[in-house]
C-alpha cells in the first residue's frame, strides 16, 4: 500500500495541482478560456430551472475546490451540491439494477472531461508526481516480477467517489486513485466510507507482502500469501476483502512457479529481492 498522504506535502505535488488546475482552464494566446475549458462551460451554460442555475453558479463559484480540493472540501462540495436538490442525487438513476448518469449527470460529465484527461499527457505527470511504482490497492504491477518479461501497465484512475454518482467529481484530483483494471471493475460504482474501505489520501498504511514457500526455493512447493500491515486497520483489511487481492495473488502462481525454477540459476540475494513485493 502507498501512502499517497506523504504526497500532499510533497512541493512537486503542489506544483502539479496548479498545473491539474490550469489544464482544465485553459486559455488562448489572447487570454481568454478556451471553449473547451470547464470555466468557459460553466460561464456559457444557461439553465431556465431554478435549481439547474443554483447547481451552475455554484459550481462556477466553487470549481477550484472541485478540482484540486482535499477530501472534507470534496464532502462540503457534495453536501452542498445535495441540499440544493433537497438532499437528492439528480446526476444518475438505476436501470435495469445499474448506476446511469441523467441528462444532466451527462452533461456535467461532459463539463469535468475524464476521458479528456485521460488521453492527456497530464495524467501521466499524475504518475510520475506521485512516483506510483506499484497499483495503490493490490500492488499488482509487482507480480510483473515474477514474468521474465515484464508487461506495461496501464495507467488507470479509480474514482474513489464513483464519478456516475458525482460526474463534477471526475477529474478531481484527490479522487483519483491508480489502480490496476482489475480493482478497477471490481469496486466499479460502488461507494465506501473511508472507515469501511481504505481511502489513500486519508489513512494509508504501510503493509509488507511476501510470498512465503513451505519448502526451499529449489522444490517446487505450495506457499502461502504473507500480509502484515504495520497497524491494525479494519479498512485496509474490507480492501482486501472486497477486492479479492488474496484469491488473484493465488492466481499467479503459474507465474510465481516459473519464477521458483528460474532461481536455480539466480543468486539468493536476487531470489530474495523479487520474493519481497
Amino acid at each position: 500500500m502507498i501512502d499517497l498522504r506523504t504526497i500532499n506535502r510533497l512541493r512537486s505535488f503542489e506544483s502539479y495541482a496548479d498545473e491539474h488546475y490550469c489544464y482544465f482552464n485553459q486559455r488562448n494566446i489572447g487570454g481568454d478560456y478556451k471553449k473547451s475549458s470547464v470555466l468557459y462551460k460553466l460561464i456559457n451554460h444557461s439553465y431556465n430551472k431554478n435549481k439547474e442555475r443554483r447547481l451552475f453558479n455554484y459550481l462556477l463559484i466553487n470549481h477550484k475546490n472541485i478540482l484540486i480540493g482535499d477530501i472534507e472540501k470534496i464532502e462540503r462540495v457534495i453536501q452542498d451540491i445535495l441540499d440544493i436538490y433537497d438532499g437528492e442525487n439528480p446526476f444518475f438513476e438505476i436501470i435495469g439494477g445499474k448506476f446511469k448518469l441523467t441528462g444532466l449527470g451527462l452533461e456535467i460529465s461532459k463539463i469535468f472531461n475524464y476521458k479528456k484527461f485521460r488521453k492527456d499527457p497530464i495524467s501521466k505527470v499524475f504518475f510520475e508526481v506521485i512516483n506510483v511504482k506499484s497499483y495503490i490497492y493490490c500492488k499488482a504491477k509487482d507480480i510483473s516480477k515474477f514474468e521474465l518479461d515484464e508487461k506495461k501497465y496501464e495507467r488507470t484512475f479509480n474514482h474513489y467517489l464513483p464519478k456516475v454518482k458525482y460526474p463534477f467529481l471526475s477529474v478531481s484530483m484527490y479522487n483519483l486513485i491508480p489502480v490496476c483494471s482489475f480493482c478497477n471493475n471490481i469496486k466499479g460504482d460502488n461507494e465506501y466510507e473511508p472507515s469501511d474501505f481504505n481511502y489513500p489520501y486519508l489513512n494509508s498504511v504501510d503493509v509488507n507482502t511476501s510470498f512465503v514457500t513451505l519448502n526451499t526455493l529449489r522444490e517446487i512447493s505450495p506457499f502461502y500469501l504473507s500480509i502484515s500491515p504495520n497497524v491494525q486497520n479494519t479498512s485496509y483489511f474490507n480492501l482486501i476483502n472486497k477486492l479479492n487481492i488474496i484469491e488473484r495473488y493465488y492466481g499467479q502462481y503459474d507465474k510465481i512457479e516459473r519464477f521458483f525454477n528460474s532461481a536455480k540459476c539466480c543468486s539468493q540475494h536476487y531470489v530474495e529481492s523479487k520474493i519481497r513485493i
